[in-house]
């Protein structure tokens, strides 16, 4: 807990206001991983746009206690720019830090780690802006053609018309009727293809968060072998289902729907009772312990055990950027 430290390798993971000017405030440092810190004049001072989470920063701070006093601050770097679907996800992975790591404890790896999920999320969420940004460019041109289209249609239609007398009748359909079902139609194909849009890069973004999440609980030291399985400490097989009980960290392979062995004889090991575990494939439980998480197959298995792997380290406490990502769904 002792011990002062120069510009050291920051990001900020969250503050609160303190009195009237000053914050205290999370950083995850390269030197000294968890580190909490009075931040005095931070609100009002030249410094202030500088507290921004997901920004670059070189911090140093002194003191002998728990809460340290941070004596320079610094920007390393331009703040990343994420969507808000991946803004969600960058807070999730803060609240995760705060929530799991203990305080004073060096942690350069997960350091790395955290960097890397960064730009993966910013790589993975823009996508979507220049999906959508090239489909209004299409769907402009589109228009542009289709009124001129329209016009021309229009001059020769009212000629033939005239002939017949029903220019009237003709010139209301084609200026109304073709014109207002352009319209809900280039709507519709915006909606749909921003729905979809959305759903790839949830699905991309998905492999981040797994992963990012199983190096946070081995940075800890407490993620499973999943590489060996209850029933006989081999390897599971790609192509049978198992068992996986988080509180146990281990899987059972399933014979007609029932685990080989009962996993309440085994309660003293530190099997919680109500775990009743969950049934998964053996080729997502290779995936895991590859830390392979880009085979679309497996990443329903793959979140089944990890939401559990959490809750455990976790507890009750529900978290707050879960609420954030649900509202951002909704929007």
């Amino acid at each position: 807990m002792s011990g002062n430290a120069e510009l050291s390798a920051s990001y900020l993971l969250h503050y609160t206001a303190h009195r009237d000017t000053s914050f205290i405030a999370d950083f995850f440092t390269l030197d000294s991983g968890l580190v909490t810190m009075y931040a005095r004049g931070a609100r009002s001072g030249k410094y202030r746009a500088l507290y921004q989470p997901f920004r670059p920063l070189y911090v140093s701070w002194v003191g002998e206690r728990d809460l340290k006093t941070l004596t320079g601050i610094e920007a390393s770097g331009s703040p990343i720019d994420f969507n808000d679907t991946a803004m969600a996800c960058a807070y999730y992975f803060n609240e995760l830090l705060l929530r799991l790591l203990p305080k004073f404890v060096a942690q350069p790896e997960l350091f790395g780690h955290y960097l890397v999920a960064l730009d993966a999320l910013q790589q993975g969420g823009s996508d979507l802006s220049e999906t959508l940004s090239n489909v209004r460019a299409a769907l402009k041109a589109e228009s542009g053609e289709i009124s001129e289209r329209c016009e021309d249609g229009e001059t020769g239609e009212t000629s033939e018309t005239s002939e017949t007398g029903e220019t009237g009748e003709t010139g209301e359909t084609g200026e109304t009727g073709e014109t207002g079902e352009t319209g809900e139609t280039q709507q519709h194909r915006v909606q749909t293809t921003r729905l979809a849009a959305t759903k790839q890069r949830l699905a991309r973004l998905e492999p981040t968060l797994r992963l990012f999440e199983l190096q946070v609980l081995d940075a800890i030291g407490v993620v499973p072998d999943f590489g060996l399985c209850a029933n006989n400490s081999e390897a599971p097989d790609a192509d049978a289902r198992y068992r996986f009980y988080p509180s146990l960290g281990r899987a059972a392979q399933v014979l007609e729907d029932r685990p080989q062995y009962d996993p309440f004889e085994i309660h003293r090991e530190g099997l919680i009772r109500n775990d009743a575990g969950v049934e998964v494939s053996g080729a997502s439980l290779l995936a895991l312990a590859a830390r392979h998480f880009q085979c679309a197959e497996n990443q329903g298995d793959i979140k089944r055990i990890m939401r559990p792997l959490l809750r455990i380290q976790l507890g009750d406490w529900p978290l707050k950027s879960r609420r954030y990502f649900e509202g951002v769904l909704r929007d």
